[in-house]
């Protein structure tokens, strides 16, 4: 559930803000995860998840025409190419930033319970 929240959360600052501050929403998921594998899917997931949902959006309000261009000038014949990339980028981003708030919470865990 905390997924999903985060994730239309991101989605919101994602039409607002830069690229990269997906990585800070993305790195509220890896303050709230349990373990270290949770933390990796779940950042991809928020990070990938808003940047799809931008994509879909700006592919069919007229953005075909120049997604396809860019997925030309990637290598790739069709836009799926450009929208693979574009999970890929976001879902790494999300994962570091998730990556990186769990290990800050694995490391200071013994200041953070004594507060």
């Amino acid at each position: 559930m905390n997924i999903i929240v985060i994730s239309i959360f991101s989605l919101l600052v994602l039409s607002q803000l830069p690229w990269w501050f997906v990585v800070v929403t993305s790195s509220m998921v890896g303050l709230i995860s349990r373990s270290y594998l949770t933390s990796l899917l779940n950042g991809f997931l928020c990070g990938a998840l808003p940047w799809l949902t931008m994509f879909f959006y700006k592919f069919h309000t007229g953005g075909e025409l120049i997604i396809t261009r860019v997925s030309a000038m990637i290598g790739f014949e069709h836009w799926i190419g450009a929208m693979i990339v574009t999970i890929l980028i976001g879902g790494f981003c999300g994962l570091l930033g998730s990556l990186c708030a769990y290990s800050f919470k694995k490391a200071f865990k013994d200041q953070f319970k004594s507060a």
